[in-house]
């Protein structure tokens, strides 16, 4: 009987064969648990059933009512278990052509397995991680800091002589005649601080504080508040800004 003694498949393997060692890998961190693995050097006794050379030529995938999928499909079918990938299972069931180019593309990979491995090693290594993006998540991050920082200091000699109390346009008569157009609506259409106090002081105030803030996420220090003071900061004065900040 194949794999009727766990509830989940078994996704069997060459554990002689690096390449299949690190793509392996990377499928088992997108199934987690729901897919047990095995290089079949381990195993391929509990299934004679499935001849050896088939171990050697392909993924077999063993589901626990003993039904065996080979190849291309074996993936699909195990990727299928890992959140939002089972999408690939559907197209290889019911897409004309799909199956039959997957499967052939199957058999050249897996035909040329140390060929296919250089560029694996070279691109990604010789071992699977798990990639945790927390290089990228830090760039981007500092650099939205940056991006905020370079908005609120660009804004600040222009700040009261766009909508200051003398400015072209100032924010509170601005904000008056909102008021009198759409009325309660004026404070969701119109979010902005500035509807507490719309005087020179407190426009600084924003454009300084957005500044302090955005140095901070710059540097790495209080991210998360630092966010959500720059943006909301930011909001007010392009709401209090009227034209001059809409583009």
């Amino acid at each position: 009987m194949l794999n009727d003694s766990t509830d989940r498949p078994l996704l069997v393997f060459d554990g002689d064969c690096s390449f299949c060692r690190f793509w392996v890998d990377a499928w088992k961190s997108l199934t987690e648990d729901r897919v047990a693995c095995a290089p079949f050097q381990e195993v391929a006794d509990q299934f004679p059933e499935i001849p050896l050379e088939n171990f050697r030529s392909s993924v077999q995938l063993v589901m626990p009512g003993g039904e065996v999928f080979a190849g291309a499909e074996a993936v699909f079918r195990t990727l299928a278990y890992a959140p939002g990938k089972k999408w690939m299972l559907w197209l290889y069931e019911r897409a004309p052509n799909v199956a039959p180019i997957s499967e052939a593309c199957y058999r050249i990979v897996a035909a040329h397995r140390s060929f296919f491995w250089k560029p694996t090693r070279l691109l990604w290594g010789s071992h699977f991680v798990r990639p945790s993006y927390s290089l990228t998540r830090w760039l981007f991050l500092r650099w939205l800091g940056l991006v905020y920082l370079i908005a609120f200091l660009s804004l600040w000699p222009q700040l009261l002589g766009l909508v200051g109390h003398q400015g072209i346009l100032p924010a509170a008569g601005f904000l008056d005649c909102v008021r009198q157009v759409f009325g309660a609506e004026s404070y969701s259409l119109f979010p902005t601080l500035a509807w507490f106090d719309a005087s020179d002081g407190f426009l600084r105030f924003l454009a300084g504080g957005g500044a302090v803030a955005s140095l901070l996420v710059t540097l790495g220090i209080a991210t998360a508040p630092g966010l959500i003071i720059a943006w909301l900061f930011y909001l007010s004065l392009v709401t209090a800004g009227g034209g001059f900040l809409s583009f």
